[in-house]
């Protein structure tokens, strides 16, 4: 079985688009925010400090440019960057973020057009309006918002587009571009409900070339490699079904931010999925243990998820009293605090399947009848309906 991660990570995808532009060069083109040499520093700085999730020193780095720019676009967009992060660390969980994440890149638009209607070329007004639209549109794909999400998608090309015709050298740019080519046909395939808005899209989308484009800045991007890492990893994980080829951009993803929570349960996931299950109990623990300590992000959500692939793990190795006593502590984390969650029927159900193997069916029956007076969570309902029937484990 699959793990029951929530893997709306693909609209986590664009988490990072954010930095894509910030290599614009200066020349020929307007003064743009991106020649200030301050401002190219801190920005690094504080980026760094976020991909680690440490808030207060990216704030900290962000100072600097939002004192010297209190009317660009900027003022809005880096504090609208924090939001976002808040936003994706706990994205399956709530959505306490979102208001202020999506006020946050209203303003960065208007402030964004206020620089257009003097000059629609400007490369800041193109590049803020942009990227607060793309993010803004991947946040509505998260709560399944897609038409508005598809009118704030296109909106956002319009202005990569323009931005490219400035600079079409620059290999950073193709971040963009290779996601918008990836997405634009690989969600239609995999979310058959946006079908019917694809016409909306100006451009075909070109799954194989996206992938090129974000190998290639993987590869050579001057500022975008960490975020071209994150983007692979994710697509050949829940899109491409290969894990294995997306274990060494989450392996560097986690070397260079190791207190990023996020990255941390990507990487577990990724060596699960590969059916490394020492890795994976590496990692897993080790997300268990920073939630104890209260790690900042190892959130309940995540403690459950450890806890049960850990338990998973057990069950596939043959050690059933540790599986039936992960799965145990599973269901009563989830119901002491988040009672709604999916993993605490998942590990009701797979209580049922331990006890069967164990050889203690009728305790299993009594497990699989109460899934089914519970709330169904990634088929649970028909896989206990199956196991009443034949035990687990015995071929049926």
């Amino acid at each position: 079985m699959r793990p029951p991660l929530s893997l709306r990570w693909r609209a986590a995808a664009a988490v990072l688009l954010t930095v894509g532009f910030f290599c614009l060069r200066g020349g020929a083109q307007p003064r743009s925010i991106m020649d200030d040499s301050l401002f190219t520093r801190q920005v690094r700085l504080g980026l760094e400090r976020l991909y680690d999730l440490d808030f207060a020193g990216a704030q900290a780095a962000f100072e600097p440019i939002l004192r010297r720019y209190p009317d660009h676009p900027v003022r809005a967009f880096l504090p609208g960057l924090l939001a976002w992060w808040r936003v994706l660390l706990e994205l399956d969980v709530r959505q306490d973020h979102d208001e202020a994440f999506f006020r946050l890149m209203d303003e960065t638009v208007r402030l964004a057009e206020l620089r257009l209607k003097q000059n629609p070329n400007d490369p800041d007004g193109l590049f803020y309006r942009g990227t607060a639209l793309g993010l803004k549109a991947r946040l509505l794909a998260n709560r399944d918002r897609w038409l508005p999400s598809l009118w704030a998608g296109r909106r956002a090309l319009g202005d990569l587009f323009r931005l490219l015709r400035l600079d079409s050298s620059n290999v950073d740019l193709r971040l963009g571009i290779g996601l918008y080519r990836y997405y634009a046909e690989a969600i239609p395939d995999r979310y058959p409900v946006t079908r019917p808005f694809v016409w909306l899209l100006p451009y075909p989308g070109n799954r194989q070339q996206g992938l090129r484009d974000l190998e290639w800045v993987a590869r050579y991007g001057l500022y975008t490699r960490t975020e071209a890492a994150y983007f692979l990893t994710m697509i050949f994980i829940e899109y491409e079904q290969s894990p294995a080829r997306a274990l060494p951009y989450v392996r560097a993803l986690r070397e260079r931010y190791p207190n990023n929570a996020l990255f941390h349960r990507l990487e577990a996931y990724v060596l699960f999925s590969s059916g490394d299950w020492e890795g994976a109990t590496t990692s897993y623990r080790g997300i268990w243990a920073r939630y104890g300590q209260g790690r900042f992000g190892y959130h309940v959500r995540m403690a459950q998820e450890a806890r049960y692939q850990l338990a998973q793990i057990a069950l596939r190795s043959g050690r059933l009293e540790e599986a039936l006593e992960g799965f145990q502590e599973t269901e009563r984390l989830a119901a002491e605090r988040e009672p709604d969650s999916p993993y605490r029927i998942l590990a009701r159900l797979h209580q049922g399947m331990t006890l069967d193997l164990m050889g203690r069916r009728q305790e299993a029956l009594a497990q699989y009848r109460s899934v089914l007076r519970m709330p169904d969570q990634a088929g649970a309902h028909r896989r206990a309906r199956r196991y009443l029937q034949q035990p687990y484990g015995s071929g049926a």
